[in-house]
């Protein structure tokens, strides 16, 4: 499994941790493994090889390699560039450097503000009109369903960045949910409850925007980066306690629509809101069933 490391504009770590049989090692069959990259879906540059070496290993019989990417190209939904695994027997992987942050009251990409427009949506409904996503600018929220096998590693090709929805969610789910998705650089943001728990530190790890989601009447989580709540809360007079990303969250039918009618409808919904302007996100959710 590929996972990030320290990542900047000047290098990126990237880890490979493999697992073995107990009394096998990898050490000498991978004595030839390496990152191959970048590729992109939307530009061509000459790809390099990127050496693993042995960085430690441990009891559980797993060994952890380790490359440097000096000047690493990063994946953005403009330009969607990952590395590739070479080397290893019966091994295909490949893994996207995430380049996302929060800063004060926003989200940031390449320097810029990102407000972020997303609508729930299944990954049936996402794959089959994966272009039109793209197009509309539109970032999907998607739940651990079947189907992200073939979603995941697709929109991590294409550039279309997704929120993985885990609120509702228990302990156990979330964390096989996390395994699986934060993988993949297409996975942006992850959305966790309010109650405050150890998970925080384990996701940040992986380099993704972590969030709460909060009622109105709640204090505001403090390992959060950035808070979901419902848009006739936020017209109300309660406001978070410290400067953080908000997003605001209308629970509306998203069913039988397409991404532009939905890419409308969060329009709409930041015209509806006070000062809709500020806010961090314009999320769609579908209406709860009784």
């Amino acid at each position: 499994m590929l996972t990030q490391g320290a990542t900047s504009n000047v290098s990126a770590e990237v880890f490979c941790i493999l697992r073995y049989p107990k009394g096998v090692s990898g050490s000498v069959t991978l004595k030839d493994a390496y990152l191959e990259g970048p590729f992109s879906s939307r530009g061509r540059t000459l790809p390099s090889k990127y050496p693993l070496k042995l960085k430690s290993v441990k009891f559980d019989h797993s060994e952890t390699y380790q490359a440097t990417i000096p000047d690493p190209a990063l994946w953005t939904p403009r330009m969607p560039n990952y590395y590739k695994l070479r080397g290893v027997p019966e091994v295909q992987s490949h893994i996207g450097l995430r380049e996302m942050h929060v800063r004060r009251e926003s989200f940031y990409q390449e320097g810029r503000r990102w407000v972020v427009r997303a609508c729930a949506a299944s990954p049936e409904k996402v794959l089959g009109e994966i272009d039109q996503w793209i197009d509309a600018d539109l970032v999907p929220i998607i739940t651990l369903e079947h189907g992200l096998d073939d979603l995941l590693p697709k929109t991590m090709e294409l550039g279309l960045p997704l929120i993985l929805d885990l609120s509702n969610q228990s302990k156990d789910q979330r964390w096989r949910g996390l395994r699986k998705c934060s993988r993949f650089a297409s996975t942006s943001f992850v959305l966790i409850p309010s109650v405050e728990d150890d998970e925080y530190e384990f996701i940040c790890r992986d380099h993704l925007i972590v969030g709460r989601a909060v009622k109105s009447s709640a204090k505001t989580p403090t390992n959060t980066q950035f808070i979901a709540v419902s848009g006739d809360n936020l017209n109300s007079i309660w406001k978070p306690d410290r400067r953080l990303p908000v997003v605001a969250a209308r629970e509306c039918n998203v069913m039988s629509r397409s991404p532009a009618e939905l890419r409308a409808l969060c329009d709409q919904f930041q015209a509806d809101l006070d000062h809709g302007g500020d806010y961090a996100g314009l999320w769609l959710l579908p209406k709860a069933t009784s």
